[in-house]
């Protein structure tokens, strides 16, 4: 049906849904959808592409999504010289998510997404994105134990998701201890902690992907290796996705993953937003692409990609970053899409247990000099075979080497708690700076970095509900 033309293709829909009300009207008029049968493969395909999205792009989006192609496409990054007008705009918004959807669908199926050809994609769609995350909960808090004891911070979780001064009867902040490299909250160990990585490996390829002893090998049958994500880099949502899970799991208190905690207050998705604005804002300094690289250098530990060679050595991966980096960048841009609210709110940037940030501080980050870029077509990972001489190496290839004795497994080679590598495939090209206000949608070893906090409140309708402990589906 690809190469079939838009009056051929409209010819064949019509056909398949005078298929599905004559089933309907077999089985007393029930609701139905497109079978295999009818040549749309309807039910195997809405699964992944729905679980899929959730994972990698957003866990939470709106009916208002759903439509027809935007007439003139997806806006172009050039047009829009600050990203505080993708969060301003929420025309721009959800032009950039409905046509984030549709990358994520093969084209033969675009009829389906508009609602007003077929009515039933839009609940199945997000139903699988609920299934996604439910069973993407069960697996990842069955494994967090192994992780914490791993990185050999098991005990006392108040230290994990509260800093000292934190008041245990409110939420807890948007950064909490278990995102700083050694839980140590300053601005340079933020996101750098080997936690988040070994968590999105798990989510990714499986426990099978963290052996407590031995080479870790990750499972084929993995959604990891499914939706390809070796050979095109991980997304920034699936990093923000895994920090808020890191924050629910922890926490403990909420039956069900929605965009604000029913009994503990936190603010999912508001939080999830923020994690969003600080890869997009600072996207080019080095602060934040080496946060970007120490996540893929866990992730993607081990796992040939079919383009880069397995035995070379950090040497050689650091004449790549620049690169690399730069193929990075042009992948983030999807994520525009994530970073906008349909109502105007102040940003607050709120920083653990410190004082309010202002936005005139973040000028750490916005003197940083962009690397140098050129084009790469391979994502980013780091070898199990990759020698370090200390004495002629930098802080980040002898972090690279302490990551690698992680995933192989205890003893010596277990990445300290402050432990960190990276490098990363990811989806998004930062521009401009942003002035502190947003609009909300509604819908359901040793690391360096800085950090900074963009917020924007979010208020979107919430989809189904997750129950805990779901089991896979």
């Amino acid at each position: 049906m690809a190469n079939l033309s838009k009056e051929e293709l409209q010819e064949a829909l019509k056909d398949a849904q005078l298929k599905l009300e004559r089933a309907l009207q077999q089985n007393g008029g029930r609701k139905g959808k497109p079978k295999p049968s009818s040549g749309l493969e309807y039910d195997q395909a809405i699964v992944g592409w729905g679980k899929k999205f959730a994972v990698l792009y957003k866990p939470w989006i709106t009916v208002s999504v759903f439509g027809p192609y935007p007439a003139d496409g997806p806006p172009e990054l050039e047009m829009i010289p600050e990203i505080e007008h993708v969060f301003k705009d929420a025309r721009l918004y959800l032009r950039y998510t409905t046509v984030t959807l549709y990358q994520n669908i093969p084209a033969k199926f675009y009829e389906l997404v508009d609602p007003s050809v077929f009515g039933a994609f839009a609940s199945d769609f997000m139903k699988q994105m609920s299934s996604a995350c439910s069973s993407t909960l069960f697996v990842f808090r069955a494994n967090f134990d192994k992780i914490l004891r791993i990185q050999g911070i098991e005990r006392n979780r108040d230290k994990l998701l509260y800093h000292r001064a934190n008041d245990k009867s409110t939420p807890p902040t948007a950064y909490p201890p278990i995102f700083y490299d050694g839980l140590k909250d300053t601005l340079p160990n933020l996101f750098l902690n080997p936690v988040g990585p070994l968590s999105l490996r798990i989510i990714l390829f499986g426990q099978g992907s963290l052996g407590e002893r031995g080479k870790a090998k990750p499972l084929r049958n993995t959604i990891g290796f499914q939706w390809k994500v070796p050979e095109n880099g991980l997304t920034v949502g699936s990093i923000c996705f895994t920090l808020i899970l890191l924050i629910f799991v922890i926490a403990d208190h909420d039956e069900n993953f929605t965009e604000t905690g029913s009994i503990s207050k936190i603010p999912y998705q508001k939080y999830y937003r923020q994690y969003k604005m600080r890869f997009m804002k600072y996207a080019k300094t080095t602060r934040i692409q080496r946060i970007i690289k120490f996540w893929s250098g866990i992730v993607f530990h081990g796992i040939d990609t079919g383009s880069v060679i397995n035995e070379q050595t950090v040497d050689d991966m650091n004449d790549r970053e620049e690169a690399e980096f730069a193929l990075a960048m042009e992948r983030l841009a999807v994520d525009m899409v994530d970073m906008v609210d349909e109502e105007e709110e102040d940003f607050d940037f709120e920083m653990g247990h410190h004082a309010i940030w202002m936005p005139g501080q973040f000028e750490s980050f916005d003197s940083e000099e962009p690397a140098q870029q050129e084009p790469s077509a391979s994502p980013a990972v780091v070898s199990s075979a990759a020698p370090v001489n200390p004495a002629n190496t930098n802080a980040a290839q002898v972090d690279a080497a302490a990551a690698v004795g992680a995933l192989q497994g205890g003893g010596a080679g277990r990445i300290p708690v402050g432990g960190s590598v990276g490098r990363i495939a990811s989806e998004t090209q930062g521009r401009g700076q942003s002035n502190g206000k947003g609009r909300a949608g509604r819908g359901h070893g040793r690391g360096r970095g800085r950090r900074q906090a963009s917020t924007s409140d979010d208020s979107d309708e919430p989809a189904p509900a997750l129950r805990r402990g779901a089991r896979r589906t």
